[in-house]
């Protein structure tokens, strides 16, 4: 297995949240909030490790710096190699 993880600065992720979902920026931090908190209690109790521990991956993607087209490139020459 390969294991990936995408992040990007919370204000870019605001923004893109926003976006996406057609949220003010303020609904946009508390949904994101909500999802973090939601996603790292799940990884927690289903697998016992802290989802924000870098040392559980491979590979860490910042997708402020990488296009999503990149990143997936990044990925698969990651997997192949």
């Amino acid at each position: 297995a390969l294991r990936v993880r995408c992040i990007a600065p919370d204000a870019v992720r605001v923004n893109r949240i926003a976006d996406r979902l057609n949220l003010s920026r303020f609904e946009a931090s508390e949904a994101m909030a909500v999802e973090d908190a939601r996603r790292a209690h799940w990884v927690e109790s289903m697998v016992g490790v802290d989802l924000n521990y870098p040392g559980h991956y491979d590979i860490i993607i910042n997708t402020d710096t990488f296009s999503l087209e990149s990143a997936a490139k990044a990925i698969v020459a990651a997997y192949r190699s």
